[in-house]
């Protein structure tokens, strides 16, 4: 292995006799480099780029927690690999060793063979994570080449007026229909494997980073929806979907998650309710929901140090004044009041007036150390004015801001307002004589492989094709009890693949054979169409077990002509 080909270890402590100890372990595949103070790591950081960092957490000038927050704020991404190294065994120093973004702990004295094995197994990781970002980045590079396109399709068709608009409108959607699919099927199979290591035995400190990881794609997940979710406003506009919910209920998952969270943050999280509200009250949950979240999720990414905290009273027009909005007027009631207040950084006064507005992501130092897509809020604003409420937030520049949320409801004895929602569970297949045969046809094969451990975890056999032709030949020599397939599967679309076979145009495949569509946008109109094409059920990526299971069971249950006339 050549010099340049190495592997580069940086080992930032003050022994000599740890380098060296490391050094002879790793042996002259590797580059070994050592520093013994805290600014000799930050310069050569940034000069080199170190595949991995070992670090001292008690360094001569300076803690090791504090050179990773320094690097963590440099312009230039800091890529390595960090592994911190603890002179004792201490819960605490560990806990916030992952909490500063370390691959993972080692404790003095060191064990060369464990020591060797560890280092190998975060290199390891390090190539697969570069690996995986040279693909992001080849991805991009297409797509930024499709944008191109588009808008130069767009600016050709701008010479024909009475055609612009509905072409413009035609393309933007299958632009984000192939934005979708290339953000979601990628994602699809990382939350897939994710979840199903959280399953194997694996220790505490491996459950704990998998959560991270998974609480990581989850937000990615959410960016990826809001900018869709936007999207789907612009063309369809909004439909509320009220039901009757439990409100308490609906809340404690979510206080669930956030304190969780603000604990590993070093934060409070205190939440009440007003023990007047009814116990069951008649509102639009999903979209309640929607706006809570994006409003936590801010408040804990905005707040470095202090509380946060969460409150719902009913909301009465006389004490509007004291929250700093005027025009509740127009508000009817009864409605909750949802106020959600932070000590994080808080908003200047000439923010306040645009921080609704789509795109704004607040001051500009905001955009370079805090990640958004500055949507959330605009869509927040959306949702609640469909619902006949009111959003607003009060804020003071470095003290904190606190978020107003005021909903409409309607009291559960107005029976007409309740609407039932059936409730599906799951069928039980994990009997050999439930057992089924599943065809997964998509073209991603880590989305393939997620599939078949879900589906073979239930006792079900499974058979995988990557495009039209090789699921055509499953379907003719095998016999499938359920087919799943990708709607942008490669060779025909997923819908036409299936419009051929309930067309009876492929003779030796039965016509009435369940079929789950695995659809990357799940927009209304989306799903009518794949329904109204002949496919049972819909399934969303990125799934999770349970609802993929769910949707099987749908395929299997409802009669196809239902399924049609839906």
């Amino acid at each position: 292995m050549t010099e340049q080909h190495k592997c580069l270890i940086l080992i930032a402590d003050e022994s000599v006799d740890t380098f060296t100890l490391i050094s002879n372990t790793m042996g002259d595949e590797f580059a070994c480099k050592h520093v013994s103070d805290g600014a000799s790591v930050t310069s050569l950081c940034s000069l080199l780029s170190p595949d991995l960092l070992l670090i001292n957490s008690a360094l001569p000038d300076a803690s090791g927690f504090e050179i990773v927050s320094k690097l963590d704020a440099l312009s230039t991404a800091i890529t390595s690999q960090i592994i911190f190294l603890l002179n004792n065994p201490d819960a605490e120093q560990e806990i916030k060793a992952f909490a500063h973004g370390a691959a993972d702990v080692i404790h003095k004295p060191l064990n060369p063979d464990l020591l060797r094995v560890r280092l190998q197994h975060c290199l390891a990781t390090k190539l697969q994570h570069d690996q995986q970002a040279n693909l992001i980045s080849l991805r991009t590079v297409e797509l930024e080449i499709v944008n191109k396109k588009l808008v130069s399709l767009i600016e050709e068709r701008q010479q024909s007026p009475e055609r612009d608009d509905e072409d413009a409108e035609l393309a933007k959607s299958r632009f984000l229909a192939n934005m979708s699919h290339e953000f979601r099927t990628p994602l699809n199979g990382i939350m897939g494997i994710l979840q199903i290591l959280r399953d194997t035995d694996i220790s505490p400190e491996q459950a704990n980073l998998l959560e991270m990881a998974l609480n990581s794609s989850e937000h990615l997940l959410r960016m990826v929806n809001e900018l869709l979710e936007l999207s789907k406003i612009e063309r369809t506009g909004l439909a509320l979907k009220e039901g009757c919910h439990c409100l308490r209920d609906e809340l404690q998952p979510l206080h669930a998650i956030f304190s969780l969270q603000a604990h590993w943050k070093g934060l409070e999280y205190h939440h009440s309710i007003d023990p007047n509200i009814p116990e069951k009250i008649v509102y639009d949950n999903s979209s309640l929901r929607h706006v809570v979240v994006n409003v936590l999720d801010n408040a804990l990414r905005f707040t470095e140090q202090g509380s946060i905290s969460f409150t719902v009273q009913e909301f009465s027009h006389e004490n509007a004044a004291h929250l700093g909005y005027a025009s509740t007027q127009s508000i009817r009631l009864p409605a909750l009041l949802f106020s959600i207040s932070d000590t994080g950084i808080g908003i200047s006064e000439q923010k306040l007036g645009t921080i609704f507005e789509k795109f704004d992501l607040g001051e500009d130092y905001i955009t370079k150390k805090f990640s958004g897509t500055g949507i959330g809020l605009a869509i927040a604003r959306e949702l609640i004015g469909k619902m006949g409420g009111a959003i607003w937030v009060q804020s003071t520049l470095s003290v904190g801001s606190t978020f107003h949320i005021v909903v409409p409801y309607e009291s559960t004895q107005d029976a007409s307002k309740i609407q039932v929602t059936e409730k599906v569970g799951l069928r039980s297949t994990t009997t050999k004589e439930g057992a089924l045969q599943v065809l997964i046809a998509d073209a991603d094969p880590v989305n393939q492989s997620v599939a078949a451990h879900f589906l073979q975890k239930q006792g079900h056999a499974t058979t995988t094709a990557r495009d039209y032709e090789s699921a055509l030949r499953a379907l003719r020599e095998k016999h499938i009890d359920v087919a799943l397939i990708d709607l942008q599967l490669p060779g025909l679309e997923g819908l036409d693949f299936v419009r051929r076979i309930r067309n009876n145009e492929e003779q030796e495949i039965n016509s009435q054979l369940p079929i789950v569509g695995v659809a990357s946008m799940a927009f209304y109109e989306d799903l009518r169409t794949a329904l109204k094409a002949g496919i049972n059920a819909v399934v969303s990526k990125p799934y999770q077990s349970a609802s993929l299971i769910k949707a099987i069971n749908r395929s299997l249950g409802a009669p196809l002509a239902a399924q049609q006339k839906a």
